[in-house]
């Protein structure tokens, strides 16, 4: 009964961390778009996009990044996800630097395009 009951909360938690942050799942989550940053020759933007989905999972930053004349797409421009708050993004010498202190990277890409990604924890 007890494995059951353990079983059963696993694949409830499993489907709510599956949907909880998309669009059309089950939970809505709250989005803050701070900290955007703009490249040195203009033609790029970033952003650390904070996502919060409730009690039942962890607070999450992603960063985003696109064409300075685009908006912000978070399926499209998504390079990165931190389970945590990251805390800044800057641009040197040509590539995005993300400083995310105690953030966990979860996922992470190190190449858009021509641009350089880098992550530090600072």
């Amino acid at each position: 009964m007890v494995n059951s009951c353990l079983r059963l909360i696993l694949i409830g938690a499993s489907i709510l961390i599956a949907t909880g942050c998309d669009d059309e799942g089950l939970l809505k989550c709250d989005r803050v778009m701070r900290n955007e940053a703009i490249s040195a020759d203009a033609s790029m933007k970033a952003a650390i996009e904070d996502v919060q989905c409730g009690a039942t999972t962890r607070d999450a930053s992603w960063v985003l990044l696109t064409k300075a004349s685009s908006r912000f797409s978070d399926k499209r421009d998504q390079i990165a996800v931190f389970e945590g708050h990251v805390n800044e993004l800057k641009w040197e010498n040509g590539a995005l630097v993300v400083l995310h202190g105690d953030a966990v990277p979860f996922k992470t890409t190190e190449i858009v395009g021509s641009i350089k990604v880098v992550y530090r924890a600072n």
